[in-house]
């Protein structure tokens, strides 16, 4: 494959792509809910090609991390999370309220020394950006506090004046819940103290979370698939916390998203069992939901295995989208080999640690994995590199099959096949 940067349908985000609007009506004790579509718009087209580019690099240097710790090699591990961190950086660049953030911090600085009257000066490109800043994320908190400054500076108080700046800040960073990066910075920075600390397995959970905050989108906004997947991470988030009315309505939208998402599906294409995998999804949650009535305990495992699955395939829809599947770019196929691979390990994986399934359903789901890559591998269009890299793969398939509790080689064949995918090996 040649090395070209793909675009791909990734960003970060600590909230929904989309808003669930929830219309509700009680009849007895049914509950019922209509969702809506309400797509939000935050970034541009331009800033979404760019963050989700950067934030794909991000992922597969934190996943490369992962494996390295499961191996012990923590040298390797420190190495990728100092690249992962570079890309969150670049991902903050290319924020929408970048620009605005920055001029925010000039005139904190300014305070410190100029005279007042340049202090003020610095405002108006303030008021400017926010208004061009509006169309993307609210600012109406960030306008007032602005005003604030502008007063107190008027008063000549200077720490009035700092603290209202501040809260400018503050309220447009709240806003951006889209781009959690402060969020996965602190998660990489624990991990790395976790391994200097001789902590392992604490540093692998914290990674774990940080690709929490690394959400797959696909460009489509209205992907059900998406939306389940985030309603059905609130419903863990909401059991955690004990909120239990929470979780039933979380539950419910997940189902609802997960009947759209099915009615979508083409029965005639049997890559992945898309239709089976979704209505044994649905059966999963109406599972966890009776269970959830009947006030059974520890259901946060039933949970995160359902959410597992539905993670793998958002980032599978979402790779599917990157590489141009529609529009069937040049080497499409071998990359959606290459994606399809990944869901079966990725379900294996899921059958190992979550649903305890058969060790035969679990060997089928890799032999899948193998009929995929062996299709990759006869293909042709892989440089020398590449070839390598999937031979790579090919052993630790063969190691999962002698050792399938072995967590470390599914982080690591992920991180492969993910690099092979975005051509980042």
């Amino acid at each position: 494959m040649k090395k070209t940067i793909l675009s791909t349908a990734i960003a970060l985000t600590l909230g929904l792509s989309s808003m669930n609007a929830l219309a509700e009506t009680n009849t007895g004790d049914i509950v019922q809910e209509t969702v809506v579509m309400q797509p939000e718009r935050t970034v541009t087209p331009q800033q979404a090609d760019m963050i989700s580019g950067y934030a794909a690099k991000a992922l597969l240097h934190i996943a490369r991390a992962r494996g390295a710790i499961h191996d012990k090699n923590l040298s390797v591990a420190e190495k990728e999370l100092g690249q992962a961190h570079a890309y969150l950086e670049l991902v903050k660049a290319k924020r929408p309220t970048a620009k605005v953030l920055d001029e925010v911090n000039i005139a904190k600085a300014h305070l410190e020394y100029a005279e007042l009257d340049t202090v003020a000066d610095d405002l108006v490109p303030i008021y400017s950006d926010l208004t061009v800043l509006g169309e993307l994320v609210p600012v109406g908190q960030a306008r007032q506090n602005l005003d604030s400054a502008s007063q107190a500076l008027k008063k000549g108080d200077k720490s009035a004046a700092k603290a209202a700046l501040g809260a400018v800040a503050e309220s447009l960073i709240y806003t951006e819940i889209d781009l959690p990066v402060s969020s996965t910075e602190h998660h990489i920075a624990t991990a790395q103290d976790y391994i200097r600390q001789g902590n392992y397995k604490k540093a692998d959970q914290v990674l774990a979370a940080a690709e929490d905050n690394v959400v797959y989108l696909s460009y489509d906004r209205e992907s059900p698939i998406a939306e389940a997947r985030d309603n059905l991470f609130l419903a863990g988030k909401d059991y955690a916390a004990k909120h239990y009315d929470d979780v039933k309505k979380d539950l419910i939208r997940a189902k609802k998203w997960l009947e759209v998402a099915r009615t979508r599906v083409d029965r005639n294409s049997v890559a992945v069992d898309e239709y089976e995998t979704i209505n044994r999804l649905e059966g999963d949650i109406e599972k966890i939901s009776v269970s959830l009535d009947k006030k059974h305990n520890n259901l946060a495992g039933s949970i995160e295995g359902a959410l597992h699955k539905l993670k793998a395939m958002a980032e599978r829809e979402a790779e599917k989208i990157s590489i141009g599947w529609k529009t069937k770019r040049p080497d499409t196929d071998v990359r959606a080999d290459l994606i399809d691979a990944k869901q079966h390990v990725a379900f294996a994986e899921n059958m190992q640690f979550y649903a305890k399934s058969d060790p035969d359903d679990i060997f089928q789901a890799l032999d899948r994995a193998k009929a995929e890559l062996d299709k990759v591998a006869k293909s042709g269009k892989l440089d020398g590199k590449a070839s390598s890299e999937l031979n790579l793969v090919t052993k630790d398939l063969a190691m999962i099959r002698e050792k399938p509790d072995n967590r470390g080689v599914y982080e690591r064949i992920r991180a492969r096949l993910r690099g092979l995918i975005h051509n980042n090996y």
